[in-house]
């Protein structure tokens, strides 16, 4: 399962907006063909966007790849289409994408704001989101009307939603139990000011070893990122994972990114087109850069 929900051109009509692209995808069609129609009704995009989408579809399960750049609606998402009810599309993308149907059942008791919701995530199911991503799961389930905020910014269930975890806990669903090792944790109610999503996740050594994360990924899924992931890439994906809020992603993306591809620790290469490619593993990396760390500590104190 997927902890990044991904990306779509319009979250706030999550239904709409994937069955007009399903149905595109009802006959074979080309990333370039896509491309004209995703800026025919969304307007121009860059390529990383275009991809992202498709990308997001895929892991949904609802579209699948055929051939190199050549995309066809999944068996899963026919049926779909044939009955495009909102709440089936929810339970889709539950079994995909944690920390959905989970949201919800947070809800049932009591309402709780986004920082608080960011924190159960983390310290309950073992989910860490940041605050662009956590945003994207409530426009889903907020564009289905389950889930509604009040002036205070907390987010409660409504009767709709009430209802679905009815038909999750009969056994019409997909409702999914806290990993037992989870189990009777309490999670305590973090302040707003504290922005608990923007501590931890964002630091340094966090970043660099996302970026390399997404690098080997890519470098597995060379049909769809030939030659590389530009930085523009780089920072579409990292947005969906990082909040709003923080503030030097980009400089610390380019420092990892020097870190990386610096001589000695040679993990990444960066081709004259201005795409980085992973050559190394993470775990190869960060030995590396231990092993450089280590030696110039030592050259400071001599």
């Amino acid at each position: 399962m997927k902890k990044n929900i991904g990306y779509l051109p319009n979250f706030n009509q999550t239904r709409d907006n994937i069955l007009e692209i399903l149905e595109f995808f009802k006959q074979e069609n080309s990333l370039n063909s896509f491309a004209r129609f995703f800026a025919l009704k969304y307007g121009s995009k860059s390529e990383s966007t275009i991809r992202l989408t498709i990308n997001t579809l895929i892991n949904y399960g609802l579209l699948t790849e055929t051939d190199d750049y050549i995309f066809r609606v999944s068996s899963i998402g026919a049926n779909w289409i044939k009955n495009p009810d909102s709440m089936e599309l929810i339970k889709i993308i539950d079994r995909h994408v944690e920390f959905i149907s989970d949201l919800m059942h947070e809800l049932s008791d009591s309402s709780h704001t986004a920082e608080e919701l960011i924190a159960i995530a983390e310290h309950k199911y073992d989910v860490c989101i940041g605050g662009s991503d956590f945003s994207r799961r409530c426009q889903v389930l907020k564009s289905m009307n389950l889930i509604k905020m009040n002036r205070r910014k907390q987010y409660s269930l409504t009767p709709e939603g009430i209802k679905f975890l009815e038909t999750l806990k009969n056994g019409n669903g997909t409702e999914k139990s806290v990993p037992a090792q989870r189990e009777g944790k309490t999670v305590e109610r973090i302040p707003p000011a504290k922005h608990i999503h923007a501590n931890d996740d964002t630091k340094f050594r966090k970043i660099t070893k996302r970026i390399m994360e997404f690098l080997v990924a890519a470098k597995s899924k060379s049909y769809i990122y030939q030659g590389g992931v530009m930085l523009r890439e780089l920072y579409g994906m990292l947005d969906t994972f990082y909040p709003s809020d923080y503030e030097n992603m980009q400089s610390d993306t380019q420092e990892a990114l020097r870190l990386l591809t610096a001589p000695g620790i040679e993990a990444v290469v960066c081709n004259g087109e201005g795409r980085y490619q992973a050559v190394k593993s993470w775990n190869e990396a960060e030995k590396r850069i231990e092993f450089y760390s280590n030696l110039l500590e030592k050259w400071r104190k001599g």
